[in-house]
């Protein structure tokens, strides 16, 4: 992060837990492209000692005065608890700069917010509604744009691109961007997210942000591991699928 110009500053150390560990298993020889097979996960999901908290929300309220939007990336392991997140409402609030977020479970409880971005299954468990069935992708999106009373939805399809609802406007879908051919889905969502908030801060409409994201999650998931998209590469996407 520090050779990227990256402040690493709000990185917060609890000596009192252990570090979310993901062991993948890739299938593959070593002159072909490996596909994961499985993942094995090791997770702490207990709540944040209330020192640890404190302390956590704020570095946050430090932080959000040198920033212009704030991600929520909530894998649900005791660290984005509802308190945490009702202070992170307030010092967004305050501090005028829209919030976008991404959950594991419960995506519905961020309320308000500027966008929420799940992917289908996220939005099945959290909905009840089979997303598969005819009408129950946008059903499922419209329950969670009023439940949340978020400005916008979009939701991750996987192999059929992405969905985006807002309110008062029709659904906008985009295909896939690129080759189905998978090569690691790793971190692809969080690309996602930060691609889609970095193009809503910079100026760009919802359906032009998505495009943004779609393209940039497209390109990530042809790199193995936890790889970067460039800027380069995805302005080069971008002019070619023009």
């Amino acid at each position: 992060m520090a050779n990227r110009g990256i402040s690493a500053d709000g990185i917060l150390i609890d000596p009192a837990r252990f570090t979310t560990t993901k062991t993948r298993i890739l299938a593959g020889g070593r002159n072909t492209v490996r596909q994961q097979m499985l993942r094995i996960d090791k997770l702490n999901k207990g709540k944040v000692d209330e020192n640890i908290r404190l302390t956590l929300v704020e570095m946050l309220r430090r932080a959000v005065e040198r920033a212009s939007a704030l991600v929520v990336s909530d894998y649900t392991e005791g660290v984005v608890t509802k308190e945490v997140f009702n202070e992170v409402v307030e010092i967004t609030k305050a501090a005028k700069i829209p919030v976008f977020a991404d959950a594991r479970w419960g995506i519905e409880r961020f309320k308000g917010v500027e966008a929420l971005i799940p992917n289908e299954p996220e939005l099945a468990t959290s909905s009840g509604m089979d997303v598969n069935r005819a009408k129950g992708l946008e059903n499922a999106g419209r329950w969670l744009l009023n439940e949340s009373q978020a400005r916008s939805v979009m939701v991750k399809r996987g192999n059929n691109g992405m969905a985006l609802f807002m309110p008062d406007s029709e659904t906008s879908m985009v295909p896939i961007y690129g080759s189905a051919e998978v090569a690691d889905v790793t971190g692809a969502g969080d690309t996602v997210i930060a691609s889609f908030s970095l193009a809503r801060t910079a100026g760009a409409k919802p359906a032009e942000a998505m495009r943004i994201a779609n393209t940039a999650g497209g390109i990530k998931v042809t790199k193995s591991g936890t790889a970067v998209v460039e800027v380069k590469e995805l302005r080069r996407a971008l002019r070619e699928s023009e």
